[in-house]
């Protein structure tokens, strides 16, 4: 009798696990798997965060990297170091079922140090605005938040749809993305920002650089004769001493420069749409309108 009620345990044990795990592919394409919803996570990237407060996951974060600061409540996190240098010891010490890294940003050395302890990690690298969509799909599967994770997706792909619409038929612009003054960095083609050009009807002049984000040269920018420059690190009166000399440049001869916000850009979480939406409004304006 009691072998066979041990028995019955165990069916019912192996059954629960399998009704409450859960397994999804993270931007690596590698497969994340936990036996359940994950109760304690650390966040490696601000962006990471905005997306598990966004899911409904804001609570169940033990610690996120500095500058983790959308939105308030992500303000009083504990926090277990920067993106780019974090506190392995802190981090053990919380004691997460799952990470959420940033694949670009976070460091190999960091990483590696944080796969002697066996933790799930999930890799969050969006390239694409569709891709942040995705992102909250999955950690909303991963995390317990499903119904709300997939409200959220659906309500961002609709309203990048939306954006589709709405700039399909305008003449095309070419733009330069002034990243950083100094050096001067712009954002290759496969960068989120590059998608964002696409989706306003614009071209990223530096596309078919390597490296996400490379070095240029001013004589680089004014071969490429972009007809916008759009920066994000300075100040508008900034950019126009940096760049007003130089009439070579479409976009200094007609005055279409423009300082966007780098909180809604630089981020790969739901509310680069609203920086999406603020940047073709700004190319909006500097269309001419009988192109």
């Amino acid at each position: 009798m009691a072998m066979a009620w041990l028995g019955l345990w165990f069916i019912h044990s192996q059954q629960v696990f399998a009704e409450g795990a859960v397994s999804v592919i993270d931007d690596t394409g590698a497969t994340v798997s936990l036996a359940q919803a994950a109760q304690r996570i650390i966040s490696l990237s601000p962006h990471a965060t905005e997306l598990l407060f966004a899911v409904g996951a804001g609570t169940q974060i033990v610690g996120a990297v500095g500058y983790s600061d959308y939105p308030a409540a992500a303000k009083t996190l504990p926090r277990i170091g920067s993106a780019n240098r974090l506190d392995a010891e802190k981090i053990i010490l919380l004691k997460p079922d799952l990470i959420v890294a940033w694949h670009s940003g976070n460091t190999l050395q960091d990483m590696k140090t944080l796969s002697r302890f066996n933790i799930p990690v999930f890799y969050s690298e969006p390239r694409k605005l569709d891709d942040i969509a995705t992102n909250m799909d999955r950690l909303g599967r991963l995390t317990g938040h499903t119904k709300q994770a997939s409200a959220k997706a659906k309500g961002f792909k609709k309203r990048l749809r939306e954006i589709d619409g709405e700039n399909e038929n305008k003449s095309r612009v070419s733009i330069f993305f002034q990243l950083w003054r100094q050096p001067l960095m712009t954002v290759n083609g496969e960068h989120i920002i590059s998608d964002v050009m696409t989706r306003c009807n614009a071209r990223n002049v530096f596309e078919e650089l390597p490296g996400l984000t490379p070095t240029v040269s001013r004589e680089a920018v004014i071969e490429r004769k972009p007809e916008v420059i759009v920066a994000t690190d300075v100040a508008l009166d900034e950019l126009k001493k940096d760049w007003g000399s130089y009439n070579q440049i479409p976009a200094v001869r007609s005055g279409n420069y423009f300082v966007l916000s780098a909180d809604l850009l630089h981020r790969q979480g739901p509310r680069l749409i609203r920086g999406v939406e603020q940047f073709c409004q700004a190319i909006n304006s500097a269309r001419v309108p009988d192109r």
